[in-house]
């Protein structure tokens, strides 16, 4: 009885003391938790000024860039309102310009005549001329050509960075393809030409050469056979080792014939 006693005093002071804290502390809670949600109210809504400030700046900027065209360029087609609204001015901009056609354009290097636009990309513009076709960089051109298209170098960089890695990668899937190819490819022998049948007077001649070539190596055996047990011999005809004549000479006989 008395431990249960000390029990129930024990979960009284304990709910007594939760119950203190909640009245206590209850109310402030609540107002953190409304403050935290006002700020992140608030920082939402500086967001999404933020991103309203940067899209007014960009439609400022194409703006501004036709105006540039515009005074720099009078021949230009002029962009139309579509461009001011894009969401990426700048390759509406490059865009609006395809096509274009100049009596001239003055580069670093050369100068091109009858020149028509076709393309426009970070690094330069693609452009037709009397002469054939050519590549411009930007780099190559005024500053006034450069600020008409917004020419960025870190742009320009990166896309000629990701130009070589894909023209790499197309190389290497071009050689792995031939290699699967290759490797896929039963080998093929060369088969060599087919040999005409010999005629009759032709294989007896054969058959002839083939006898006298016998008689050649078992006369040459016989001949280096004698030698051996012989040559040496002082006064001996073979002493220094020459062929008799008659040898040399019934051998020569047998090949004419």
């Amino acid at each position: 009885m008395k431990h249960l006693l000390w029990i129930i005093i024990v979960c009284a002071v304990g709910y007594g003391e939760q119950y203190y804290i909640e009245q206590k502390y209850e109310p402030q809670l609540s107002d953190a938790q409304a403050t935290v949600a006002q700020v992140q109210k608030e920082r939402d809504k500086t967001l999404a000024d933020l991103t309203k400030t940067q899209d007014e700046l960009a439609t400022l900027k194409a703006a501004q860039a036709q105006l540039i065209a515009k005074a720099q360029f009078p021949n230009a087609p002029q962009a139309s309102a579509v461009i001011v609204m894009s969401s990426d001015p700048k390759k509406a901009i490059r865009d609006q310009a395809i096509g274009e056609k100049l009596d001239k354009l003055v580069t670093a290097a050369q100068t091109f005549t009858g020149v028509t636009i076709k393309a426009i990309d970070p690094s330069g513009i693609d452009i037709l001329h009397d002469n054939g076709a050519a590549h411009v960089r930007f780099s190559d051109l005024d500053q006034s050509w450069r600020d008409r298209f917004q020419y960025d170098p870190a742009e320009e960089a990166d896309y000629l960075a990701h130009k070589a890695a894909d023209s790499a990668k197309a190389d290497a899937d071009l050689q792995a393809q031939l290699a699967a190819q290759a490797q896929a490819a039963p080998a093929t022998p060369m088969a060599s030409p087919p040999q005409p049948a010999a005629s009759p007077q032709q294989s007896k001649h054969q058959e002839e050469i083939q006898a006298l070539q016998k008689q050649i190596a078992d006369l040459q055996q016989k001949h280096d056979a004698w030698v051996s047990g012989h040559v040496g011999w002082p006064g001996h005809p073979w002493h220094h080792g020459d062929i008799p004549d008659e040898i040399s000479s019934a051998a020569i006989t047998d090949l004419q014939e």
